[in-house]
């Protein structure tokens, strides 16, 4: 897909969903997470059993937000996305949507950048445990070295249990798959999938 093009997509996604406002603001924060692919993974795991990320979070004038994540074995793998709330309640229930750019580490020591459009949100159970879900859509991964028409799906859901106010822990499982061509013109599908754990610290 052509720049051009995602960006008429991006354009509608957010035409589709602006305005909106939510009724409070929610917690910045920092997490360290650790991603446990299975051995029947074929994509970024492949010769990583663990990867270590760090995410920071951040909420602004009102619906407005960012979210960046990087993979720590390799600063290149990142994933920064600008998020708008739809909707948000006193009860710690969310959903919102996010554009941005993320780089998805693929095959031996190769990565690809693309455009990721995602939908999210979590639901919150009294102060002490909530429940979260995100799908990410990459249209047009850049392609080179053989493999063309590159897109991406992403699914993430879990747990975020809070056993202090300002910290939480949390246990989730992701899913990362890629359909591409070879030069040779045949289709192709990878995946990575495996468990996601770790802690952060909000204010």
């Amino acid at each position: 897909m052509k720049i051009p093009s995602c960006l008429i997509i991006c354009c509608i996604f957010f035409g589709l969903i602006f305005p909106a406002y939510a009724l409070e603001p929610t917690k910045p924060g920092i997490d360290l997470r650790a991603w446990a692919p299975g051995s029947s993974s074929t994509t970024i795991a492949e010769g990583q059993p663990i990867l270590f990320e760090n995410s920071v979070q951040s909420w602004w004038n009102q619906p407005w937000g960012k979210r960046d994540t990087r993979v720590l074995q390799n600063s290149n793998l990142i994933n920064l996305g600008f998020r708008q709330r739809l909707l948000s309640t006193p009860g710690n229930t969310i959903v919102d949507a996010s554009v941005g750019i993320k780089t998805v580490g693929f095959g031996h020591h190769e990565s690809r950048d693309s455009l990721r459009l995602s939908l999210g949100g979590q639901m919150g159970f009294g102060e002490l445990l909530t429940l979260y879900g995100e799908s990410a859509w990459m249209p047009g991964l850049i392609e080179s070295n053989g493999f063309n028409e590159l897109s991406g799906l992403e699914f993430e859901t879990g747990v975020l249990f809070y056993p202090l106010p300002n910290l939480s822990i949390h246990a989730a499982y992701r899913r990362l798959n890629l359909d591409y061509t070879l030069s040779n013109g045949s289709g192709e599908h990878s995946f990575t999938e495996g468990i996601v754990f770790g802690t952060g610290i909000h204010w």
